[in-house]
């Protein structure tokens, strides 16, 4: 599956879950998602398949006024896999994913240093209406404990549109087993 340009929206939502962990777990937020203890899949209903125009805003989480703004082009194919590490420990996820909505929810507390945690939370809501949809996608992360020499406090939120501006193209396919590129790169190599 060419994930250049496919489900952007999707792809930067598991990055921040990626983005969490790493950073959870005191270590630089990975490049890429691995597969791991931790590894959940999250397979595309045949309603999401298409050629999406979304516009994604950078939004303060405050004041919620627009910070910037991005206009892509997009691809989802019906069968399409995607795959987030959610860790080895501490970090709880949930998600949900139909022909009328994505759903995904992470949280976890993680120490760092005696009497001081790091607490984070990331959630994602899409709902798709017909041949559009809309969402949003928060990530926060604070410290908590007296024993928070320096405390931190972090909010990133997203919220999207897309419009679908044309079918899937043929390249679409749906896999006979549900499997992510990443292991079929193992099982050919």
């Amino acid at each position: 599956m060419n994930m250049g340009r496919r489900s952007q929206i999707l792809v930067a939502a598991l990055s921040a879950i990626a983005a969490l962990v790493g950073s959870s777990a005191g270590a630089t937020p990975p490049q890429t998602l691995t597969l791991g203890q931790g590894t959940r899949e999250i397979i595309m209903p045949a309603e999401w398949a298409g050629i999406w125009q979304t516009q994604t805003d950078r939004v303060d989480c405050e004041t919620l006024a627009v910070l910037n703004s991005s206009t892509v082009d997009d691809t989802t194919c019906a069968g399409d896999v995607f795959s987030y590490d959610s860790g080895e420990g501490g970090l709880t996820c949930t998600e949900s994913v139909n022909g009328n909505s994505v759903s995904i929810s992470c949280s976890g507390t993680f120490p760092l240093d005696e009497g001081c945690d790091l607490v984070s939370q990331f959630d994602l809501t899409i709902t798709r209406s017909d041949d559009s949809f809309a969402g949003v996608q928060i990530l926060t992360q604070t410290t908590e404990g007296e024993g928070c020499v320096f405390p931190y406090s972090n909010c990133v939120r997203y919220e999207f549109t897309g419009t679908r501006i044309g079918p899937p193209p043929a390249s679409c396919f749906t896999p006979v087993e549900t499997r992510s590129w990443s292991t079929i790169k193992v099982l050919y190599n």
